[in-house]
């Protein structure tokens, strides 16, 4: 499914995601993301490039760092563990840091917690680019992510209710000069571009096997590449908060729920609009409905 480009207030996202249990799963990117939504539900700003720079801090916006991160010493290596709670009388949002989509980490910390009863009602999740840089040779490490995706896939069956919505959001292209944490070298490796191509042909074929929704948020970003940061793997604020509507919007496709009349879409690239992909419907936003308080 492309990217729709639905324009969601905070008081969209406070009543979309009001008494669901959330869960993401991923790298630095997805980390970007939960920190995203948990603006959103307080504010209509945007988040800053420093705040989604930084790791590991005790709090961010009210939420609690559970483990790892500055709760220990800091590092970048591929047992790096972060794991965020954002909790409040009606919402509930989980992050967990993740360097592979399935090893011994995922099994015996993850899968238990989506296990728990009530099961969470969205898992969102993206593991690629640590995948295919830190676990050995190049083709090796494609295989294994591919191997590693179906176990994922299995187990995901077992462990989450079916009313449960679980997707997965492709990764995301990285520029010809790109560097961080998950290259064992300074700079990304040369064959990285067509490798990531490969990986999410390879997740879109395992997620249509097993009927979960697959999010092709890679195939908008090609086109934003110009608000990617200094590090070529991250994004700027704007792109960040369209990949936050193009999940939302996802959600609310999945659900039969109507998307919300955007206003006047700004630009996230130059000047060129953005024509929404997807019909939307005019909604009025009555007043928030007395609903009780969830047990978490």
């Amino acid at each position: 499914m492309p990217a729709p480009k639905t324009i969601f207030e905070s008081a969209d996202v406070q009543l979309l995601l009001r008494n669901k249990r959330v869960v993401l799963i991923g790298d630095s990117t997805m980390r970007t993301t939960y920190k995203d939504i948990i603006v959103l539900l307080q504010s209509e700003r945007w988040l800053t490039e420093a705040e989604a720079k930084q790791k590991g801090e005790r709090t961010f916006m009210g939420d609690k760092l559970l483990e790892g991160g500055t709760l220990v010493e800091m590092n970048n290596g591929i047992n790096y563990r972060e794991t965020r709670e954002y909790r409040t009388k009606l919402h509930l949002v989980r992050f967990y840091f993740v360097t592979r989509c399935y090893n011994s980490y995922l099994e015996e910390t993850i899968l238990p917690y989506l296990s728990q009863e009530p099961t969470p009602d969205i898992v969102i999740m993206n593991s690629t680019l640590w995948d295919l840089t830190r676990n050995g040779s190049p083709d090796t490490c494609l295989h294994k992510f591919a191997s590693n995706l179906i176990k994922l896939m299995g187990e995901l069956s077992v462990c989450l209710d079916s009313s449960s919505l679980f997707i997965w959001s492709n990764c995301l292209p990285v520029s010809d000069e790109c560097y961080g944490g998950c290259f064992q070298s300074e700079s990304r490796p040369e064959w990285l571009q067509s490798y990531i191509v490969q990986a999410n042909h390879y997740a879109r074929r395992a997620l249509e096997e097993w009927d979960r929704d697959y999010l092709d948020i890679n195939a908008s970003m090609l086109h934003l590449s110009e608000l990617l940061v200094k590090d070529g793997i991250h994004w700027k604020p704007p792109a960040v908060r369209y990949m936050s509507h193009a999940i939302f919007s996802h959600i609310c496709i999945s659900w039969n729920l109507e998307l919300p009349c955007p206003p006047v879409v700004p630009s996230l690239s130059r000047s060129r609009p953005i024509s929404p992909s997807v019909p939307y419907m005019p909604r009025s936003r009555p007043n928030s409905p007395s609903v009780p308080y969830m047990p978490w």
